[in-house]
Formats: structure tokens, sequence, C-alpha cells
């Protein structure tokens, strides 16, 4: 199992996913896009993970690699690959398969509930969340408004309604929240990206909140997502 991820700012690295690959011995190799690395060849990979960022998926002027990396999701789809989006990659995903990405009914930052939705029990990913709620990380103005032709919705809440969706049998996957976060990456966050925090309001948490809440929701997030993991190799 051969992991590719593609990385958009220095502060969203994959953290508790390259714990996951490395426990369970698989290569995990890393494209700094932002920094100017080429994409991977679609033969390099088995699983691609697209991770977060600042940017906007209709950014493609001022990042044009955008336009490539939409390009390198399209064909991994349509070649059967694994394929994970998490946040700003959960809503590439959803745009470069034809759905619609906009601002966010809400916009949030901090740790929010995300329930999963009771009728996914036969979801080959998803089933043993069916109905459940976890307390996730959430960093995002834009989300997605229409999933993609074929897409099953998998998590919402009062903020965002699509939170989570999944196609091709659970092989590709959209995640708008962070469940790989650790406090010492949040705090990268904190540092990179202050103005996020600045409020204290229904949906947007300060600094000190989050702080606070990163050693209660983390551990659990992480379990949840090795199971997610393991889940889409054997799906």
């Amino acid at each position: 199992m051969n992991i590719h991820y593609l990385q958009h700012a220095d502060y969203e690295s994959p953290v508790h996913i390259h714990a996951w690959a490395e426990n369970r011995g698989y290569p995990f190799i890393g494209h700094q896009v932002h920094q100017g690395d080429s994409l991977p060849e679609l033969d390099d990979f088995d699983m691609l993970v697209v991770m977060g960022g600042p940017m906007g998926v209709h950014d493609e002027e001022q990042y044009p690699w955008l336009k490539q990396e939409k390009q390198l999701i399209r064909e991994a789809v349509s070649n059967g690959k694994l394929v994970l989006g998490i946040c700003l990659g959960h809503q590439l995903l959803a745009d470069a398969l034809g759905g619609t990405v906009g601002k966010s009914p809400q916009p949030e930052t901090g740790f929010f509930d995300v329930t999963f939705l009771p009728g996914i029990q036969d979801s080959p990913v998803f089933g043993f969340l069916a109905g459940e709620t976890v307390k996730a990380c959430q960093i995002h103005g834009d989300a997605v408004l229409k999933m993609p032709q074929g897409a099953r919705q998998i998590a919402s809440n009062d903020a965002c309604p699509v939170q989570a969706f999944e196609l091709n049998g659970g092989k590709v996957v959209g995640l708008q929240f962070h469940l790989e976060l650790t406090a010492e990456r949040l705090e990268d966050v904190f540092l990179c990206a202050p103005n996020y925090f600045k409020k204290n309001e229904k949906y947007t948490h300060s600094i000190e909140k989050m702080r606070s809440e990163v050693p209660k929701y983390a551990p659990h997030a992480h379990e949840v997502l090795e199971q997610i993991l393991d889940n889409m190799v054997n799906a």
C-alpha cells in the first residue's frame, strides 16, 4: 500500500495519518505542492491523501497548480485508487468531480459535533459510526454545497450540512473536519493563522478554548480516523 499525500501549507501536515501509515508499514511520501514539488504519477500510489490549506478551490489564478491537482484527483478516482480529502482536500475532491464548493453557511473554527447519519450502516468505511456523534476540529470558511454525482452523504452538522461524503463504495472519501490534528500541530496553526481564532462565538472559538479541548477530543478522533483509514484500505 503506497500512500502519497499532497500538502498545501506548512502547518497542514498529515500528523496522525503519518503515524497510522508508519505503524502499519505503509510507505508514506509527501509532496509540498505549495513549495513547488511536482505531483506524483498515477502509478506511484495506491492511495492519495489531499490535505487542507488556506487557499480556496477556485483560486487557480493565484495557485496554478490547483488545476493539475484536480486533474490528478479525477484520474485517481477514475482509475480506482483510494482517495482521501481533508478540509480543502475534501472541497477539491468535490470540485474536481463536478460538485459545488462555496462559502460555508457558517464558517467553523473550533471543536464541534459532527453527526454521522443513521442510514449509513451498510457503508464499508463508515458503518461503525452510524448514528454516532464525534467532536471534531473544524477550521474552514468554505464548504461543499453540492456533492458530486453519485456521492453519498455521510455526516452533517448545523453549521455545514456536508461534513463528509463517500464515492466508489468507500474508496473515495471527503472529510470537512480534521481528525488527524495533534496538540503540537494545532499550535503551528495558531502561530501561522491567528486571525482564524479572534472571535469567541458559537462557531468561532478562541485559541485558549481550542487549546484546552485538544486533550479531551484528539485521542478519540485519532481512534476514529484509524478505523476509517483501515476500512478504506479494505474497501
